[in-house]
């Protein structure tokens, strides 16, 4: 399964591994199926600032007030108030099914579009369905909550493109020597994109070199930062972060020494991890 950050990241969905999802707007998300790529998923996330500070469920009270003024049926479970309608679009052709979902002080808005000869084709109701289990899935981020989402596809298009830009596409036994002439030169000139562009290569190399890491979203009560996430162990490491932060402050790192400490540090924390799950196991 997937998971994935709609609105402002802090809410999130999760989905079948089939899914991919791209920003289309500050607000909007795309979700779909590439096998049913006629039928993308959107979703906007609407947030209301309460006249009261205290209030923490504008959102949910008010799709319950908009199911009323509509009079459709709404069901609340949980933390969460939803309707659905469907209604033509503009030119007749195409129907519009939207869901309406209230969690906090938010409205989440989904909606697929479909053409009316195929609204009872398979494949639309596949996606509609999936759809239902992502709604469902649909939670919020408490304060002092981190939770990690799969990279949108503009997310990992801008790695590749660091990768491509830098390495000429591709990740070689030469590319720390390669990454600290592009250091070397943000340094000098200042150029903080450059070095964030050196913080995602370095995050390429030692994924490569790692083969068990894999790139997540995570997101905190700080935002939401790319991290190569060590399998299902819980170990995190922030590559880019990991760059700026030092060429912030003017430090010179030696990148080769760098790659090495940190796999050092991976590698003692694996141990770590491993020795707690056996405990574990054996307690159990």
């Amino acid at each position: 399964m997937k998971h994935f950050a709609i609105g402002d990241g802090n809410k999130r969905i999760t989905s079948e591994d089939r899914y991919f999802a791209d920003r289309e707007s500050d607000d909007t998300t795309v979700i779909w199926d590439p096998d049913h790529a006629d039928f993308p998923i959107r979703v906007s996330v609407l947030t209301i600032v309460p006249k009261d500070k205290g209030e923490t469920e504008v959102g949910y009270w008010r799709i319950i007030e908009k199911a009323g003024e509509k009079r459709v049926q709404q069901r609340a479970k949980g933390k969460k108030a939803l309707y659905s309608y469907k209604e033509p679009d503009m030119s007749g052709e195409d129907i519009l099914h939207f869901h309406e979902v209230g969690i906090g002080n938010s409205i989440c808005i989904f909606s697929i579009t479909v053409a009316k000869a195929e609204e009872s084709s398979s494949a639309f109701l596949q996606v509609h369905a999936d759809l239902s289990e992502m709604i469902q899935s649909l939670v919020q981020r408490d304060e002092e909550e981190q939770y990690y989402c799969e990279l949108l596809v503009c997310e990992s298009e801008k790695i590749e493109g660091a990768v491509q830009s830098l390495l000429r596409g591709e990740v070689s036994d030469n590319s720390l020597a390669t990454l600290q002439g592009h250091l070397d030169r943000a340094l000098e000139a200042g150029d903080a994109d450059l070095a964030s562009q050196v913080g995602l290569v370095f995050g390429e190399v030692m994924r490569n070199e790692v083969s068990s890491f894999s790139w997540i979203g995570l997101t905190d009560d700080y935002g939401t930062s790319r991290a190569l996430a060590l399998g299902d162990s819980g170990i995190l490491i922030f590559p880019e972060d990991m760059i700026l932060k030092r060429f912030e402050k003017g430090e010179r790192l030696d990148l080769v020494r760098f790659s090495s400490d940190t796999l050092d540090t991976v590698e003692d924390l694996y141990r770590k991890y491993q020795q707690e799950a056996a405990a574990g196991g054996r307690q159990s």
